[in-house]
């Protein structure tokens, strides 16, 4: 426990209590009542003598200067006890050493221990160590160091019981909180838990922060992350930057049930006994939805750049402007301003005002990569159930292909493939 030479450092509050350099306690506001506390009975006898200080002295100039009296102080280590992960009906302790290292002498009045009613059990305190004379305060000499054992008992598996140790001294107006916490953990194998930044419920095209990071073992720390997933057909998404990350990133392009797997192994090489399951449904969203995903044949590695690149467009009805496509010599709206662009995903909100009229899909190859030709699959969604699924081949750089067609509000959806199985595909369409 370092003593600090100046007793006005600056003051890092943590958990309800003040400790100044070196976990010194300075001074602090705890909003905790002697009421609160089961605490140890002390005698009401008065403070430590502390003697007389002379405030005032004189430097060598004559000159008047003040002098700081002495102050007790009082120093904790550690400043918060905590057990982490322990085995379910275990009892394990910790010892927590108080120390006087102000220059006047601490005066421990009383040490109690706060918890929660249904934790009750779940720590205790022994002070035969500190209070070696039942009932009375106990003065402590600057640099003397006494200590006390805090037993943690977990009676269940999960979740953290959290609970406070309150002394009160002559080294504050308020009593200090020590913070305690533990955590019950199963005594046989790891436990891993999944938690998923963006919740059960998404649209397409998100990108799901899987975390592993609540995972516990009470043997020792975890040593390996190994994730899996089952997704919808026509997915083929990868666990970024790879499957043994303990937090990684995963897209999902594809509408459908997604269920994600973890298994974990601590340092002693223990795997976790369940393999933990989260699931999320990524689904569409308003009345009106479009999905688009692909895949080159011709590309060895899609996960490698530089890849083909398609995008999906959406023509609102009566949309103007934009580019000439099938050539006609007249504008068609696409790449126009009602014409909706995305990588792979397109929704009317629900929100929306209502549009009636004819809205169509198309499919636009921007670039190759160099891996030659690429197969869409387009799906169109009315109310959220899919309607149409259309697969579009051949699409190569600069190739841009309608889709399908769909008459809205009605929701009845055309799909634009005639009788031989073609569908009205243009080459050379550059997007402005």
């Amino acid at each position: 426990m370092k003593r600090p030479a100046l007793l006005m450092p600056a003051q890092l509050m943590i958990v309800g209590f003040a400790l100044g350099t070196g976990g010194c306690l300075v001074d602090a506001e705890v909003g905790a009542g002697a009421d609160d506390l089961r605490a140890e009975e002390v005698d009401a006898q008065g403070e430590a003598d502390v003697g007389d200080w002379d405030t005032e002295a004189s430097d060598q100039d004559g000159q008047e200067v003040v002098v700081a009296p002495p102050e007790p102080a009082l120093c904790l280590a550690p400043e918060a006890v905590d057990f982490g992960f322990k085995p379910f009906g275990g009892a394990f302790s910790i010892e927590l050493a108080v120390e006087s290292c102000g220059d006047a002498d601490l005066v421990v009045e009383a040490i109690g221990l706060r918890q929660a009613p249904g934790d009750s059990e779940d720590f205790s305190l022994d002070l035969s160590g500190f209070f070696t004379d039942p009932g009375a305060k106990v003065v402590l000499e600057p640099g003397t160091v006494r200590k006390l054992t805090v037993t943690f008992v977990p009676d269940e598996i999960g979740p953290a019981d959290v609970a406070a140790i309150v002394i009160t001294s002559n080294a504050s107006e308020a009593p200090v909180e020590v913070p305690v916490t533990g955590v019950g953990a199963s005594t046989d194998c790891p436990t891993a838990v999944i938690q998923v930044k963006e919740g059960e419920e998404v649209t397409p095209q998100t990108k799901l922060h899987l975390s592993g990071d609540h995972s516990f073992s009470a043997a020792g720390p975890l040593a390996k992350f190994q994730w899996s997933v089952s997704q919808p057909p026509g997915s083929a998404s990868l666990f970024l930057p790879s499957a043994s990350a303990p937090n990684p990133i995963f897209e999902v392009n594809v509408a459908g049930t997604y269920v994600f797997y973890l298994d974990l192994w601590d340092d002693t090489g223990q795997k976790s006994c369940e393999t933990a399951q989260y699931v999320v449904h990524v689904g569409t969203e308003g009345p009106l939805a479009v999905e688009m995903i692909w895949n080159t044949p011709g590309d060895p590695d899609a996960w490698m750049e530089p890849n083909a690149q398609l995008q999906l467009h959406a023509l609102a009805p009566e949309a103007t402007g934009g580019l000439d496509v099938d050539g006609d010599g007249g504008a068609d709206g696409w790449f126009g301003p009602g014409d909706a662009v995305s990588g792979g995903f397109w929704a009317l909100e629900a929100s929306a005002a209502p549009v009636t009229g004819t809205w169509r899909v198309a499919v636009h190859g921007v670039d190759d990569g160099g891996h030659g030709e690429s197969v869409a699959d387009v799906r169109v969604f009315v109310a959220g159930s899919l309607v149409v699924e259309t697969s579009v081949p051949g699409i190569g750089q600069h190739t841009f292909c309608e889709v399908a067609e769909v008459e809205m509000p009605a929701g009845v959806v055309t799909s634009l493939v005639d009788a031989s199985g073609q569908l009205p595909c243009w080459s050379g369409i550059v997007a402005p």
